[in-house]
C-alpha cells in the first residue's frame, strides 16, 4: 500500500485486501524505484496510486519481474491526464471516488483506449447523477454537479453539523434512491452513452 493509511482510499486497500483473504505489503517508500522493487520482491497483484505518483512511475524502467504479476492498476485522488492513461492502459482501472461516499465510478481497463478521459461510469450499488444549478438531472454532455446517491453515502461529518449540512443533502428528485445525498462540488459531465468526465 503506497498510500497513506490515514487515507480513505489508503485504509480500504488494506482493509478489503484482509476481507479479501489477501496479504498487503505496507511501504514507507523514498523513491519511485522502491515501489517497483517491492512489487518485484513481493509479487505485488495490484498497486493504487494517486496522479502524481503515477507521474514518478511511469517515468522509471520497471524490470520485468516488477511487473509479472501485476494484474490491476487504480487511481484516485485526481483526475488523469490523457498522456498518463495512455502510459497505464493495460492495466489501469481509472476510478473516482468522495471522501464521503469513498468510491463513485470506475471505467473498465478494456475501454480505456477509446474513453482515456473519463471517469467510467457508477460502481454496484452507487447512484451518480449529474445535476444543474436548480437541482435538476442534466441532459447528456451537460456540466453539472456530481450528486453521490444510495447507501455507499456516508452519514455526515463527525461532529460538524454546519459542515454536514453544506454537503449532505436531500437527494434530487430524479434519484431512484432518494434519502440523503452527498453533493460532491466537482463538475462533471454524462455523455449520450453514461460515461462521466471531470470537468473542474
Amino acid at each position: 500500500a503506497v498510500l497513506p493509511l490515514s487515507f480513505d482510499y489508503g485504509q480500504n486497500q488494506l482493509l478489503s485486501t484482509w476481507y479479501a483473504g489477501a496479504c498487503a505489503v505496507p511501504l514507507d517508500y523514498l523513491f519511485p524505484r522502491d515501489v517497483a522493487k517491492a512489487c518485484a520482491k513481493y509479487g505485488v497483484t495490484t498497486l493504487a496510486a494517486v496522479p502524481p505518483l503515477w507521474v514518478q512511475l511511469t517515468e522509471i524502467e520497471w524490470p520485468a519481474d516488477a511487473i509479472a504479476d501485476i494484474r490491476r492498476l487504480t487511481n484516485t485522488g485526481g483526475a488523469l491526464t490523457r498522456e498518463l492513461v495512455r502510459e497505464l492502459r493495460a492495466r489501469l482501472f481509472p476510478m473516482y471516488g468522495l471522501t464521503e461516499a469513498f468510491r463513485s465510478t470506475y471505467l473498465d481497463p478494456e475501454l480505456v483506449d477509446t474513453h482515456p478521459t473519463s471517469m467510467g461510469k457508477a460502481i454496484p450499488f452507487a447512484e451518480i447523477l449529474v445535476v444543474d444549478d436548480e437541482g435538476k438531472i442534466c441532459a447528456a454532455n451537460e456540466e453539472g454537479e456530481l450528486v453521490h446517491c444510495g447507501p455507499l453515502v456516508a452519514q455526515g461529518y463527525w461532529q460538524d453539523a454546519a459542515r454536514t449540512a453544506e454537503r449532505f443533502k436531500p437527494a434530487p428528485a430524479g434519484s431512484r434512491y432518494g434519502g440523503t445525498a452527498v453533493w460532491s462540488g466537482d463538475r462533471v459531465r454524462r455523455d449520450e452513452d453514461g460515461f462521466l468526465y471531470f470537468v473542474g
